[in-house]
């Protein structure tokens, strides 16, 4: 026995080769034929990070999704919806900017009226999308479910607020932001818009967390666990400047100009970070639709044995 290493039985892989294509995760190299114990030759990368990126190393510890297509097209329709419509509401919002120059709107009346009606239509779809998160696994935790399906109802109201809040407001008021006193009634409907988008958020976050539990990715760090609750914190921000702004509506002279310019950049700040969380939002359920998608991969279609094998007929015959 002496010279001979016997294979430990508990670790079967740790002379396997990879048989199958596989990439680096960072750096897109082909790693057929090296072994899982080894370095990308390009980056450096170790293989088995790359191998935990498309491989579900806990896969028993998770109840399989019923229909992992389905949940994953779910997920790229929520949050690309969503992102959508905020585009929309930024649209209109850079019509605004020749106001500053007591010009017309950009778009016009009816150019903002189009794209109010885009963005209500994309919160739907993202509606629509959500439903992905109710329950895509039979034993998803009851409560998780019910607060999914409540954030997927509130889509409703917010489509009607977003609406109400561009399509008609916005499309009367010549400039609603850089206006000496801002509408009060504006700003109460868009507190109620970002309070509604709260909701939504807080709602849907257990289940969608669970989803991204799944991930492999997220397990390596790839994905941020923070992104949905980040929204949840900038909505509520953006709730804040519009109550300052609400404030300086009853204020007199130049109290009132200083909070409405206070609130105002408050807002533009909340609006910018929300929508960048939305985008981190949309790359997170991109990376997690890719890992369902594949996640019925498994270690033993990636290595061979054949190492393993011939190292188990050596130790015994040294025995």
């Amino acid at each position: 026995m002496t010279g001979v290493n016997t294979p430990n039985t508990d670790e079967p892989l740790v002379a396997a080769t990879l048989t199958e294509r596989l990439t680096c995760a960072a750096c897109g190299y082909d790693l057929r034929g090296l072994s899982v114990l080894d370095r990308c030759p390009e980056c450096g990368l170790r293989i088995a990070t790359s191998i935990l990126a498309v491989v579900d190393p806990r896969a028993q510890e998770f109840e399989p999704i019923r229909k992992p297509r389905f949940v994953a097209v779910g997920l790229l329709t929520w949050s690309l919806a969503a992102l959508l419509a905020a585009a929309c509401a930024w649209a209109i919002r850079a019509s605004e900017l020749p106001a500053l120059r007591n010009d017309p709107h950009f778009f016009g009346e009816t150019g903002t009226w189009v794209l109010a009606l885009l963005g209500t239509v994309f919160i739907l779809v993202s509606g629509v999308g959500a439903i992905a998160n109710v329950k895509p696994t039979k034993r998803m935790s009851p409560r998780g479910s019910s607060l999914a399906m409540l954030g997927v109802l509130l889509y409703l109201p917010l489509a009607a607020t977003f609406w109400a809040l561009h399509g008609q407001l916005d499309a009367s008021l010549p400039s609603p932001y850089f206006g000496r006193i801002p509408d009060g009634l504006r700003v109460l409907v868009r507190g109620v818009e970002l309070s509604l988008i709260a909701g939504i958020v807080l709602c849907i976050r257990t289940n969608a967390r669970t989803l991204a539990a799944r991930s492999a990715i997220l397990r390596t760090g790839r994905v941020d666990r923070q992104t949905l609750y980040a929204v949840a914190v900038t909505a509520t921000l953006g709730i804040v400047g519009d109550g300052i702004r609400l404030a300086a509506t009853f204020a007199d002279g130049a109290l009132s100009q200083v909070l409405s310019i206070a609130g105002v950049t408050l807002v533009v700040i909340a609006s910018a970070l929300l929508t960048m969380g939305m985008a981190g939002v949309a790359i997170d359920c991109a990376r997690i639709a890719r890992a369902l998608l594949r996640s019925g991969r498994r270690i033993t279609s990636l290595v061979s044995m054949v190492d393993v094998a011939k190292a188990e007929r050596q130790a015994d015959a040294a025995s």
